[in-house]
């Protein structure tokens, strides 16, 4: 993303010039040296998002840190039923004959040591499930923003006009931009919540202002 978006960036960098043209929906930016890039507003289609989709994604990570921890506790069923399995098969042994190595098996089994330290590990897996749970909580219970839009997604094909006026379509870009009504508390919950590749979409679209305060309607 950051690679497809750098002639889109490079020409709002220093922009001398910026026409929104009322046919069409249109938005042209004009750089320094006379370059221009030129979003048309039929290529644009947007997404809006409610604080409902942000209680959405905190779920989503909900169910993400309980599968780790699930996965982690599979784990210490499995060295469970192996301790369990050779303990009784060190006593059984001992039995025997009292005079068995396994006699030594029977308190300590190999896989004691390996059961006891998944065990002490849960924590690290539940500790995680039990703040995003007090953090959905804390979200649900503030009824501020909620009847209003968070965000507005734009997809849209840029064209870039070098000064010979020769054109070329850029690739599909996507951008996410803040509702300006939004706090700062709730725009670093969008962006922590959300995926890793999403949260390029954001900077991108604080980067793209013009871009957004054009084509984002709230």
């Amino acid at each position: 993303m950051k690679r497809l978006l750098l002639p889109l960036l490079a020409a709002l960098a220093l922009p001398t010039a910026v026409n929104a043209f009322p046919f069409g929906n249109n938005l042209e930016i004009e750089n320094k040296v006379g370059e221009k890039t030129l979003i048309k507003g039929k290529t644009v289609s947007t997404e809006k998002f409610y604080k409902s989709d942000l209680i959405g994604l905190i779920d989503n990570n909900i169910l993400i840190l309980e599968k780790k921890r699930s996965e982690h506790q599979g784990l210490i069923d499995f060295w469970q039923k192996q301790f369990i399995e050779e303990k009784e098969y060190a006593i059984e042994k001992c039995n025997e004959n009292s005079s068995s190595i396994f006699c030594d098996e029977v308190e300590a089994p190999f896989s004691k040591s390996y059961l006891d330290d998944h065990v002490s590990k849960l924590p690290k897996y539940e500790l995680p499930i039990t703040k995003k749970l007090n953090f959905k909580t804390k979200v649900v219970k503030d009824k501020s923003f909620e009847n209003i839009i968070h965000i507005v997604s734009l997809n849209f094909i840029p064209v870039y006009i070098d000064l010979n006026n020769n054109k070329e379509v850029g690739k599909e870009e996507t951008i996410y931009c803040f509702n300006s009504k939004l706090d700062k508390t709730y725009k670093g919950y969008w962006i922590n919540e959300s995926y890793k590749s999403d949260k390029e979409f954001f900077k991108n679209g604080l980067l793209l202002d013009k871009v957004c305060k054009k084509f984002a309607k709230f």
